[in-house]
């Protein structure tokens, strides 16, 4: 008997699930087949918020996911804006940003935005890509702002979007100072805030960023020092603050970023001495503090820069000779050190720097002899050492540098024959030697 109920009973329970599959089959429809227009209170208010903006004129569609460039999800919420269009002095705050709240990408690049920066951009907590620059990046969390006509300031609420991987509001006409609530975004690697009207310090909340890679805050009106703690900036690859109104010194923590290749501080007023932890940088390959007030010697320790391709410390109160080791430098191309207070000899170690196309060591206080190890410079293009007191005869070695253009000698205490061989240099000067 037991038999022949086993059977029956498995074959009711196939029975009970077929039809209850079948039941549930009713109701799983997928969301890609639900066709029929958004009618939900969020999505009119969506549809609303992208009429009011005026940036596609007064479109006569009942479903707003049809406008160019906007894509929504199964249920009618507005997930990516990229409309094609040019919006000629368009404005941000046009549109109502806290009515999309699902919106996980924009881009608007190239758009010629004028206005300022809305608060309530800081309400779209989904946001992982808003480009409003005239690059393009993808599947990453980007704010580009660049190159377009924004002004005001940068909102507080700008340390919401802790999703951030790239904030770049450069080539704008910002002002105001740096929000310290900047300090909240963690995530971020690249932060650019270059050619804008942004005044008042660096905040110190900026060294929160420990993920940065690359910082540019270039074309400012930045006031006051480098802080220190941006030595715990330790990922930084790129560093520049030039051209803003910097003083003090130069802090030690900076050595602690090892990481740099880039470091530029250039045209502001930063003092005192070139701190030695400069040698710490190994990777360094462009090092710029010209045009400030930096004063004492050049540390022997930036011979510890062996990937230096171009060093320019000119317009500044730098002291004292220039060290031998800079002929450890054998990357370098550039070395620009005008315009100081320099004494002492040339260092016979120049010579060795093979790769050296550019050097000027003009207006400076240099004495003795112009070395001829000089003419082992086969890659040297252009010689200034104008306005020094150097003396004694011209060595004939500098006129068979191969693809030496420009020599300038001029105003210095050289005396003897003029070598004949000088002729083969396309432009040189050695005006105000009076003994020449």
């Amino acid at each position: 008997m037991s038999q022949h109920t086993t059977p029956s009973s498995v074959y009711s329970i196939v029975l009970i699930a077929i039809s209850m599959a079948a039941i549930v089959s009713l109701f799983l429809v997928p969301s890609s087949a639900k066709s029929s227009p958004p009618s939900s209170l969020s999505s009119s208010a969506e549809a609303k918020a992208l009429l009011h903006s005026d940036w596609w004129g007064n479109f006569s569609s009942t479903n707003h996911c049809d406008l160019a460039g906007i894509v929504c999800n199964g249920v009618g919420s507005v997930i990516r804006m990229e409309p094609s269009l040019f919006y000629c002095n368009r404005r941000l705050e046009n549109m109502n940003w806290s009515s999309l709240p699902n919106l996980e990408y924009i881009d608007l690049s190239g758009s010629g935005l004028t206005g300022g920066i809305p608060n309530e951009i800081g309400t779209l907590s989904k946001l992982t890509h808003l480009n409003l620059s005239l690059n393009y990046g993808l599947n990453e969390a980007k704010l580009f702002l660049q190159s377009n006509q924004l002004d005001g300031f940068i909102p507080h609420d700008i340390g919401r979007l802790k999703n951030l991987v790239e904030l770049n509001l450069s080539h704008n006409n910002l002002s105001g100072s740096i929000p310290k609530s900047i300090g909240n975004l963690t995530a971020l690697t690249q932060l650019s805030l270059s050619s804008n009207r942004l005044t008042a310090c660096i905040p110190l909340e900026i060294s929160n960023l420990t993920s940065l890679v690359e910082m540019h805050l270039r074309a400012n009106i930045l006031q006051g020092p480098i802080p220190r703690e941006i030595g715990k900036l330790k990922n930084l690859v790129e560093l520049s603050s030039s051209h803003n109104n910097l003083h003090g010194p130069i802090p030690p923590s900076i050595g602690n970023l090892i990481g740099l290749t880039l470091l530029d501080l250039h045209s502001n007023k930063l003092d005192g001495s070139i701190p030695p932890s400069i040698g710490h940088l190994s990777s360094l390959a462009y090092l710029y503090f010209s045009s400030n007030e930096l004063n004492g010697p050049i540390p022997s320790e930036i011979g510890q820069l062996k990937s230096l391709i171009m060093g320019l410390m000119d317009h500044n109160k730098l002291q004292g000779p220039i060290p031998q080791a800079i002929g450890n430098l054998a990357c370098l191309t550039v070395l620009d050190l005008n315009n100081n207070l320099l004494a002492g000899h040339i260092p016979l170690s120049i010579g060795v720097l093979k790769n050296l196309e550019f050097l000027n060591l003009s207006t400076n206080f240099l004495n003795g002899h112009i070395p001829r190890q000089l003419g082992r410079l086969c890659n040297l293009e252009y010689l200034y050492f104008a306005g020094n007191e150097l003396k004694g005869t011209i060595p004939e070695e500098l006129a068979y540098l191969p693809k030496l253009k420009y020599l300038d000698l001029s105003h210095n205490n050289l005396f003897g024959k003029i070598p004949d061989c000088l002729c083969l240099v396309s432009n040189f000067s050695l005006s105000n030697n009076p003994q020449l």
